[in-house]
């Protein structure tokens, strides 16, 4: 006989997303980078799987992913699994697609680089841990990125 699920480890949500599968050492910057100050959100590291060894869950309430939110996750964690929930039911389950590269998603972290002195979008070749910009041909480890959001580019131009 089968063991009956009698608890939830991670609380429902009502209407929002959830992000499954997430490598256990990337969860937390997948929510620093997706979420916004103000979202109510569920953060589950560290949790067991049958697929991965160890995995991270995120639940963000009453946000529905966008499109840029899918390259920067793509991009973070690319074999995680994103749920659309409303009404408490899962209305779309989707794996990612990872592009081969993202452009204008990644800030260089090389200095020396020109995408930070001349007005050129960064290229950055996608791989499993980290990211190659296609102008210095330096790779940095996924964690070091630092993702150019509009929302948080033009709040720090305003005086």
């Amino acid at each position: 006989m089968t063991a009956k699920k009698t608890q939830l480890v991670v609380e429902a949500i009502k209407n929002g997303t959830v992000i499954d599968h997430i490598p256990a050492d990337r969860t937390l910057l997948v929510v620093e980078i997706l979420t916004k100050p103000h979202e109510s959100c569920f953060i589950g590291v560290n949790l067991s799987s049958t697929s991965v060894t160890n995995k991270g869950v995120v639940k963000i309430q009453d946000r529905e992913l966008n499109e840029l939110d899918f390259k920067i996750l793509a991009a973070l964690a690319p074999d995680a699994t994103v749920n659309i929930i409303r009404d408490y039911n899962i209305v779309i389950k989707q794996k990612l697609k990872v592009p081969y590269e993202v452009i204008d998603l990644f800030v260089c972290g090389n200095s020396a680089c020109i995408t930070n002195h001349q007005a050129v979008k960064t290229r950055f070749k996608l791989g499993q841990l980290s990211h190659t910009c296609e102008y210095c041909e330096r790779s940095f480890p996924v964690q070091r990125l630092k993702v150019k959001r509009p929302e948080l580019v033009s709040a720090t131009n305003k005086t």
